[in-house]
């Protein structure tokens, strides 16, 4: 294994495997299934040399590992211990193995590289309430800068428009957005910028991640007018 930091959690982690899935999600930028589970709840497709992490399989073929020969949903390698569960994290579950206290801890910490960044919005619904009867709470940004060090994250309210456009945008405009939450230049806003400046690998892993989330607009906006014009 490569040199590894203490990684510092943001406030609120929970020591489950729905708070791994989303370290993974935001290590990776793997996309998740989303339902009664939450937006955590069905796990994702990882595995390093730690443990294996697999959502719940519906593809019913007999050669696949999940459905045909009954694999675990999830691995902790050092010891063993198995893990399975119905649908979502939580639901029927259950295991095989010995599972010590500090697994979590060595899950996290064998998912980040020393001076690794990360980023996460929550400007869209989490419930299926919030999608029926609107988001109540404000638009937030966590920008975590680097995970060795405890003070290199930043949590502030975004404008009360923002939208899941704010994938697109780059770090410059989204720490400038932070100001025009509150028409001010904030505590967290002035800390942004200073962390900006301090580590800039976030603000260029947000640019390649714009930049591939255009390519993939493009690319649908491409298909669309080819289907409209064979209409024509």
């Amino acid at each position: 294994m490569t040199d590894k930091a203490q990684i510092i959690l943001p406030e609120g982690a929970k020591g489950d495997l729905v708070e791994l899935t989303r370290q993974i999600v935001l290590k990776t930028g793997k996309e998740t299934a989303f339902g009664l589970g939450g937006k955590y709840g069905y796990g994702v497709e990882y595995e390093n040399e730690v443990f294996m992490l697999h959502p719940y399989c519906w593809c019913d073929q007999d050669d696949c590992p999940w459905c045909g020969e009954d694999a675990p949903n999830f691995l902790y390698k050092p010891t063993g211990y198995k893990l399975w569960w119905y649908k979502y994290i939580g639901r029927d579950e259950r295991s095989e193995g010995e599972l010590p206290k500090n697994w979590f801890k060595k899950c996290v910490e064998s998912i980040w590289e020393k001076d690794d960044c990360w980023y996460e919005f929550d400007v869209g619904c989490r419930s299926v309430e919030e999608g029926l009867q609107g988001r109540k709470e404000t638009p937030k940004v966590t920008l975590c800068f680097n995970v060795s060090d405890p003070k290199a994250i930043v949590t502030a309210e975004l404008s009360p428009m923002a939208e899941d456009s704010v994938g697109y945008w780059g770090i410059e405009t989204i720490i400038a957005d932070m100001a025009n939450a509150k028409l001010e230049e904030t505590k967290e806003y002035k800390k942004a910028l200073r962390l900006n400046e301090k580590y800039p690998a976030l603000g260029r892993k947000i640019a390649q991640d714009a930049i591939e989330r255009h390519k993939e607009q493009i690319e649908w906006h491409k298909n669309w007018i080819k289907e409209l014009g064979g209409a024509i």
